[in-house]
C-alpha cells in the first residue's frame, strides 16, 4: 500500500513527490479538507484543518481540528498514525495502514475503544473530488456500552487515499439512522498550478484570480469546458471554448465571475482529460 494514483483529483498539490510516500493522512499545518455530508445527521459541509505543532515525549504532533466531538494531536509513525493523549501522557494508535485485507486492530477512536478491520485495500473509489485508486477502506465495531455512554455519531466506515487522506467517511448512532461524508475539496501545501501530465492539460489562475488560463497539449480541437464550484460542491459558474475568451498562443484564458470570499474549485475538461484547481478567495 505505498502507491497511488488519481484522476479527476480536487486537490492543490496533486502527485508532488512529497506526497508519493504512504502518507495515508497529511499532517502539515495548513492543509484542509471539505466534505459534503448527506444523511439525516450530517452537516454541511464538514471542514477538517490541521492546525499548530507541539512537542509531546520529543515527537511532533498537529492538531486535526474540525470533528464534531473535538480536536487530536496526531502524527504519522511509517504507516500508522497515532494520537497523543493528553490525560495519560501517552501515545494511542489511531490508524494502522500495514494491515492487509481482514485484519483486525484495537484502535481509540474518537475516545471509543473500536475495533478497525481493512476491509477493503489497492480498491477504487469514486467521490466529488474525483476518482483514486489504490484506496484503503477501514470499518469499525463496538464493544457494547451503557446506557448514555453512546456517542450521537459513531464512525462505522472511512476510505484512505495515500497522498490525500481521508476521502469517505460514514457514520451511524444507535437507531441506524447514518450520515456520510465525501470529500469535495482539499488543500494540501500551497501550490496554486495544478497540472496532469498524463492527461496534457494544465490550469492556471492569475494572482487576483480573475482570470483562468487553460493550456492543451492533447486533443487540441476537442470542446474545452470549465466548471467553478463553492465549498459545498454546488457549481456557480461555467464556460465553454464556444463562448468568448482572450487567445493567448491558442490556448483559452477566461474571465471568472466575481466571488465571494470563500473556497473554490475550478475544473477544466478537454476531450476525455479532466484536471481540477482548488483555490481561496479572501
Amino acid at each position: 500500500m505505498k502507491s497511488w494514483r488519481c484522476t479527476n483529483l480536487l486537490i492543490a498539490l496533486a502527485c508532488a513527490p512529497a506526497l508519493l510516500a504512504a502518507d495515508w493522512l497529511p499532517l502539515q499545518t495548513g492543509n484542509q479538507w471539505i466534505y459534503r455530508g448527506s444523511g439525516t445527521h450530517a452537516q454541511a459541509p464538514l471542514v477538517l484543518l490541521v492546525g499548530e505543532a507541539r512537542e509531546f515525549a520529543g515527537h511532533t504532533y498537529y492538531q486535526l481540528e474540525g470533528l464534531p466531538e473535538g480536536t487530536y494531536w496526531l502524527r504519522n509513525d511509517g504507516d500508522r498514525v497515532v494520537q497523543w493523549k493528553e490525560d495519560t501522557s501517552q501515545d494511542a494508535l489511531r490508524y494502522d495502514f500495514s494491515r492487509g485485507v481482514g485484519e483486525a486492530y484495537a484502535t481509540n477512536l474518537r475516545g471509543l475503544a473500536a475495533i478497525a478491520t481493512v476491509s477493503k485495500a489497492q480498491s477504487s473509489l469514486s467521490t466529488p473530488a474525483g476518482s483514486f485508486s489504490d484506496v484503503v477502506s477501514l470499518t469499525y465495531t463496538y464493544a457494547p456500552v451503557r446506557e448514555g455512554d453512546f456517542t450521537t455519531r459513531n464512525v462505522t466506515g472511512e476510505a484512505f487515499a495515500s497522498g490525500v487522506g481521508v476521502l469517505l467517511q460514514e457514520f451511524s448512532d444507535r437507531n441506524g439512522v447514518s450520515a456520510k461524508y465525501e470529500l469535495v475539496y482539499a488543500r494540501l501545501g500551497s501550490s496554486t498550478v495544478l497540472k496532469g501530465p498524463e492527461n496534457g492539460i494544465q490550469l492556471s489562475l492569475n494572482e487576483d484570480k480573475t482570470w483562468a488560463r487553460l493550456q492543451v497539449d492533447a486533443q487540441p480541437s476537442s470542446i474545452k469546458i470549465l466548471r467553478l464550484y463553492d465549498e459545498t460542491g454546488s457549481e456557480v459558474w461555467s464556460w465553454t471554448s464556444a463562448q468568448k475568451w482572450f487567445n493567448v498562443t491558442g490556448d483559452p484564458n477566461v474571465e471568472l465571475p466575481a466571488m465571494k470570499p470563500g473556497q473554490y474549485v475550478l475544473t477544466a475538461e478537454a476531450g476525455d482529460a479532466r484536471i481540477s484547481l482548488p483555490f481561496t478567495v479572501q
